[in-house]
């Protein structure tokens, strides 16, 4: 076995120079110190610097040494020794720098060795939130980044050549978003941090918004809202689309036979303001309705009112231009679907009005309203959000905990049944639950057309219902009586 250079560099100066002696003896305890004979470790650099994460994924790091002239010193059987800054955002494996993501933020994570230390900045990314369209969803990660899976008939993914996606798959470009809405057709409206409005998919009647329009596709790629303005919210529907500007007035583009909200009768391929109400906080697009929350807690509806949809106390007569909901105020949030619509109070108290056949209304019974009925569930102590889909609809209650009712052929409420209900079921737990995230607590749900989708307040999402394109982003084909897990992000 060879000597180490040191210990050969020493005994020739010492057959010289026997003053060397004590110089010898420091530099080789130094060195030894470290791990051996290799060169003395004045720098520890980990890679990767600045890992991404999503929630639940795992990888490890890498410590690398240099001397004081920058060389790399091989660790050899030196000991590294891992830390995190923050185990609840992401644990370390002390020996091995093994990561498991498991909350979202962002922690350092130092190796040290022999008192020098190194580190990287992890940054976990979670679920922000996902809206449930037809036979696909979307959603945004807390980086800002968009994503969607399902069915691709026109586009509905957010990007080109893709023939659909059973798990998510990003949107394309480099938009950083903050909020999404997928109609009940087949196309999106999301919001970046710019507070500038893009829409994608479906196009046969202008609901993208880019002043054309193509009767037998869509676009592929995210496209921005023409007219300039900047925009507070905004919402896709299934033949035209709406949004808040800046200035609280409503404007909507597409084609609707029950009008634009406005008193012309003719569809517009750009933002046409919404006539009547001068002030909008946010709204919403159903299937040929629509509503916006105004101020004071009031709330108007325009368009298509076959069963009542708009909750003014009629029926058979649609409105091209704000009607208001009658008999209830103080509302807080509003979901349009196709045919009724949901909405709840700022006393926590949930209302649906419109088509009621399948019991989407909530209220025990089956029978149409054109007056808002209270949605109840026994052991919910008030909602604070709302979603109407196609035939069902989903509340968060106080805790959250989720409820569905309505039509359940495919298993949208989650209860772990396909029976339908008209009134409020509670969703079951998780079929893939972690054991760190029990009990379960949504931060909002979205229904959608045969499928259902929420987040959690950790930040992970899940889907459930209808499932033969993939739509609830689990990387299986078959439909889910309960909440299964969406793929972690790319």
């Amino acid at each position: 076995m060879s000597r180490p250079v040191s210990k050969i560099l020493c005994l020739r100066r010492l057959r010289r120079v026997p003053a060397a002696l004590a110089l010898c003896l420091l530099w080789n305890n130094a060195s030894l110190a470290q791990g051996g004979g290799a060169a003395p470790i004045v720098s520890l650099s980990v890679s990767p610097r600045s890992p991404r994460l999503g929630l639940d994924a795992e990888s490890r790091l890498t410590a690398t040494a240099q001397d004081s002239a920058k060389h790399t010193v091989p660790l050899g059987g030196r000991k590294v020794t891992w830390s995190s800054s923050d185990s609840s955002v992401v644990s370390v494996n002390p020996a091995s720098g093994m990561l498991t993501a498991i909350g979202v933020g962002a922690a350092a994570v130092t190796a040290e060795v022999g008192g020098v230390k190194g580190s990287a900045r992890v940054t976990v990314i979670g679920w922000k939130t996902v809206t449930a369209g037809n036979d696909f969803a979307c959603g945004i990660t807390t980086d800002g980044r968009g994503h969607c899976w399902g069915e691709q008939a026109f586009g509905d993914l957010g990007r080109e050549g893709l023939a659909g996606s059973r798990v998510p798959v990003p949107v394309s470009g480099k938009l950083e978003f903050s909020a999404v809405n997928s109609g009940l057709a087949n196309s999106s409206c999301a919001l970046t941090s710019q507070a500038q409005a893009y829409c994608w998919g479906f196009n046969n009647e202008g609901q993208i918004g880019d002043g054309t329009k193509d009767p037998t596709g869509g676009r592929a790629t995210p496209t921005r809202v023409v007219g300039g303005l900047q925009w507070i919210a905004v919402s896709g529907g299934y033949s035209y689309s709406c949004g808040v500007a800046s200035d609280s007035v409503a404007y909507c583009w597409g084609a609707s036979a029950f009008g634009l909200g406005n008193s012309s009768a003719s569809a517009s391929l750009q933002p046409a303001p919404v006539e009547k109400v001068t002030r909008f906080g946010s709204i919403s697009v159903g299937y040929s309705h629509a509503c916006g929350l105004g101020s004071g807690g009031t709330l108007y509806c325009w368009g298509d009112n076959a069963e009542g949809d708009l909750g003014n106390g009629e029926m058979q007569k649609p409105q091209q231009t704000p009607a208001q909901v009658a008999n209830v105020s103080g509302f807080a949030a509003v979901d349009a679907g196709s045919g009724f619509t949901c909405a709840v109070t700022t006393a926590k108290e949930a209302y649906c009005w419109g088509q009621n056949q399948s019991g989407q209304l909530g209220n025990g019974a089956n029978n149409s309203s054109a007056l808002p009925v209270q949605a109840k569930a026994g052991g919910a102590e008030g909602f604070t959000a709302v979603s109407a889909g196609s035939s069902h609809a989903c509340a968060v209650a106080v805790g959250g905990v989720a409820y569905c009712w309505g039509s359940n052929q495919h298993g949208e409420l989650g209860n772990n049944g396909t029976a339908g209900s008209n009134l409020p079921v509670r969703v079951a737990d998780p079929a893939r639950t972690l054991p760190r995230e029990l009990p379960v607590a949504f931060a909002s749900l979205s229904a959608g057309q045969f499928l259902s989708c929420g987040v959690t307040t950790a930040g992970r999402a899940y889907c459930w219902g209808k499932n033969d394109d993939g739509q609830l982003g689990s990387g299986g084909s078959a439909d889910s009586r309960r909440p299964i897990r969406v793929a972690p992000r790319p």
